[in-house]
């Protein structure tokens, strides 16, 4: 699942439970970090022996590698 795809789903979830009205904002660590946990930490988590590949979703620089085509993972803002 592409990642702007995956915020988008958190979003949409928000609105639909009236979170949006509490929380205007999206959190990595409230929000997007528990997604992450569960369906991504396993190839590109804390765990070297089994990450499998160099992006890293656990932490801020490990979003930042460089992928095919000079494209990279996520983009702040």
């Amino acid at each position: 699942m592409r990642i702007s795809r995956l915020v988008g789903l958190v979003a949409i979830g928000a609105c639909s439970t009236g979170v949006a009205a509490a929380a205007a904002t999206v959190q990595f660590n409230r929000d997007i970090r528990p997604i992450f946990s569960e369906n991504c930490f396993a190839c590109h988590g804390p765990d070297a022996s089994k990450r499998m590949t160099a992006l890293r979703l656990d932490i801020k620089d490990g979003t930042k590698v460089t992928l095919s085509g000079d494209r990279t993972a996520l983009v702040p803002g």
